[in-house]
């Protein structure tokens, strides 16, 4: 499963953000371009924990997802 939104740089250039989920596993990724490939995104901000968080409870209040992923993003924040 995946989570993902588009964010801008400092010089205001446009980059998808996806954080993945597969298993107990949770891992980072961006992309410039739709046709780049996709690059492992080392230090997610906390303004990057809150969006995903964000956007994991508005897909459990849709029952797109379990409570356990919704804790699992939980508790991997505070870490």
């Amino acid at each position: 499963m995946e989570i993902g939104w588009w964010k801008r740089d400092e010089e205001g250039r446009k980059y998808q953000v996806h954080l993945e989920l597969f298993g107990r596993k949770l891992r980072w990724r961006w992309q410039r371009a739709r046709f780049e490939r996709w690059e492992d995104y080392p230090d997610p901000t906390d303004e990057d924990w809150e969006r995903a968080l964000e956007l994991a409870e508005n897909r459990y209040n849709r029952r797109l997802i379990t409570r356990e992923v919704l804790e699992m993003i939980r508790e991997r924040r505070l870490k």
